[in-house]
């Protein structure tokens, strides 16, 4: 059986990133690509100890703040936006960091 979220030419990437336990079944296929790392943030299947599978956690609020930063210093007009899902706790982290990350690097 064939994961589809994990793409056929996984080993021309050097890093993949999966965020949400709906790629567990993929994190379970990184030993087919022992030249590909595998970065994921859910607990995801026991992958008997793969050499190429790193596990992390992150604050929804400091990534997007690095995002809003980022984006702040790149845009000429200074104009930003943010899509975004339902509005539950995480989601209004994301926007929040963004907001307070974008305001830091371009307060006008």
């Amino acid at each position: 059986e064939t994961w589809l979220w994990l793409p056929a030419n996984a080993s021309s990437f050097d890093i993949v990133v999966f965020n949400g336990q709906q790629y567990a079944p993929a994190i379970a296929e990184a030993g087919s690509y022992p030249t590909t790392w595998f970065l994921t943030d859910t607990t995801g299947p026991d992958d008997g100890g793969l050499p190429n599978v790193v596990y992390g956690t992150f604050s929804e609020a400091e990534v997007s703040y690095a995002a809003g930063y980022l984006a702040g210093l790149m845009s000429s007009s200074k104009v930003l936006g943010v899509v975004a899902g339902f509005p539950f706790y995480g989601v209004k982290r994301l926007f929040n960091g963004f907001r307070l990350g974008a305001e830091a690097s371009c307060p006008e």
